[in-house]
């Protein structure tokens, strides 16, 4: 079974932030893993295009003061949910400083087994986060990520209590893969597996389909009820939210399907559906 030993959460000033950082104590705690919490927000200055323009020299006091406002009320935030949630636990803060967010998050990420961000929250423009930040992570890094939604009604430990109920996304390729590979940790611990299949492969075929998928899983020792559904290829995005609300699932799994030209990302319809309109967790990876 995959094993989880280090796990990097991304904290900023956004109001989820504390739900993100409970999450990863909580995974931390079931599976014995290093914890770094990582403030990393883009400088105000860096968001102004006319910076550097004349007469706008004015406005840095205000934008530096912003910044140092952002890291005081996560800094606080950081040591209450640890002193609630962090007893005994192997929990360190990192401040990235003046880094850009996604190249501080994206060195973290290439050495550490899973990534807990945030989704983007378009009500949350001074919050110093690019509306890109979980896509560029995850397709540009490879590192799997827990995305956590900026609304919906959840507890922040249904994502890791044994007993869940977890929506796999599955269809034959290197992403879904992948994403399913990642959730092991969760797979083995699961009351209900779900099962959404883009388009059943014929039993035999080349490709594999839920037969083949479920029979892999009891390998690794899951022993969870599986169910199966069929999922259109119209709106897979919207199909899965809504299958996952009828499910009562804890945790979406699903490949991130997309790629990036000089930071120029393109995401497939599923990806880029499900994370903007998330009210679940999802695990994800590229």
């Amino acid at each position: 079974m995959n094993t989880i030993r280090s796990i990097v959460v991304h904290l900023d000033a956004a109001p989820r932030a504390a739900a993100r950082l409970q999450i990863a104590l909580q995974l931390a705690r079931t599976w014995s893993a290093q914890v770094t919490a990582l403030y990393a927000v883009t400088p105000a200055a860096f968001t102004v295009p006319l910076m550097l323009t004349e007469g706008t020299s004015s406005l840095l006091p205000a934008l530096e003061q912003l910044d140092h406002e952002r890291h005081l009320q996560t800094r606080a935030l950081y040591e209450r949910v640890v002193a609630e949630n962090g007893k005994g636990l192997d929990v360190s803060w990192v401040d990235a400083g003046r880094e850009p967010a996604y190249t501080a998050l994206a060195g973290r990420a290439l050495v550490c087994d899973l990534l807990l961000l945030g989704q983007h929250d378009p009500t949350q423009s001074a919050a110093g986060i690019e509306a890109d930040l979980v896509a560029t992570a995850l397709v540009e890094t490879g590192t799997p990520a827990v995305v956590v939604p900026y609304a919906g009604d959840f507890a922040p430990d249904s994502t890791v209590r044994a007993g869940s109920s977890v929506l796999v996304a599955w269809k034959p390729t290197r992403e879904a893969a992948r994403a399913v590979r990642a959730a092991l940790p969760w797979l083995v611990c699961a009351r209900q597996v779900h099962l959404a299949i883009e388009s059943p492969a014929a039993e035999g075929g080349p490709w594999p389909g839920a037969a083949q998928l479920k029979a892999w899983l009891a390998l690794h020792g899951v022993t969870a009820e599986l169910r199966t559904h069929t999922v259109g290829r119209t709106t897979p995005g919207e199909m899965l939210l809504s299958l996952a609300a009828d499910v009562a699932a804890d945790l979406l799994v699903m490949g991130c399907f997309g790629h990036s030209r000089a930071r120029e990302l393109v995401l497939g319809g599923a990806s880029r559906s499900v994370l903007n309109a998330m009210t679940l967790p999802v695990l994800m990876a590229h």
